[in-house]
């Protein structure tokens, strides 16, 4: 990013929320523009015979997002990016 910053580069890429983060750190210089090349898909590792616990955090996951909690925290993260974003689809297992 110091070399984009120096204008010794013209262009990042990287993983999407990787890039948000970056111009949410200074959005005054840096903007996430164009589609994305890929996507990547994030979860979270769980014991796979723990059906507790991973039906409590996907019911969290879901609760967030209905609650409003998910757009609040994107829009006080990555948001300051000034890339919009929605809550990506919940996938049980």
């Amino acid at each position: 990013m110091s070399q984009l910053l120096d204008k010794k580069v013209d262009v990042v890429t990287t993983d999407d929320a990787i890039l948000k983060g970056y111009a949410a750190q200074n959005p005054s210089k840096l903007k996430v523009i164009g589609k994305q090349f890929s996507v990547e898909k994030y979860g979270i590792g769980l014991p796979h015979d723990d059906r507790a616990l991973r039906d409590f955090v996907n019911n969290a996951l879901a609760t967030a997002e209905s609650d409003g909690t998910w757009q609040k925290i994107y829009d006080g993260t990555l948001g300051k990016s000034g890339s919009p974003a929605t809550p990506p689809k919940l996938e049980r297992y």
